[in-house]
């Protein structure tokens, strides 16, 4: 990566300051990620659609391969948290007399 400097001037846009960015240092796209570090200012593009292309690099999950899921345990709570009971679907009602919890999971 080679590294190149220019001077540039800084003026305002309104409200913003702002500044131009010389021809040699045009980023493709049109939108960029800002962010401060320190006193530097970094001007990164956005880059889309690389995960799909990251992810076809790898290599394929075995056929054997599963995941055994494991029950969430919360000291207190009576109400069943595994991971498969614990949303609400549409028309499902509560047991009779089935305590409320107002730290549990939303509804």
């Amino acid at each position: 990566m080679s590294v190149s400097r220019r001077n540039v001037r800084l003026f305002r846009n309104g409200r913003n300051q702002a500044l131009r960015i010389p021809r040699e240092f045009e980023i493709d796209g049109d939108e960029a990620i800002l962010h401060k570090e320190g006193d530097r200012l970094i001007i990164e593009p956005v880059r889309r659609g690389k995960l799909l292309a990251m992810l076809a690099t790898l290599e394929p999950l075995p056929e054997d391969f599963s995941v055994t899921p494991h029950p969430l345990v919360v000291p207190g709570l009576t109400r069943d948290l595994q991971p498969w009971n614990c949303l609400m679907h549409p028309g499902r009602k509560e047991a009779a007399g089935a305590p409320h919890h107002s730290h549990a999971l939303p509804r």
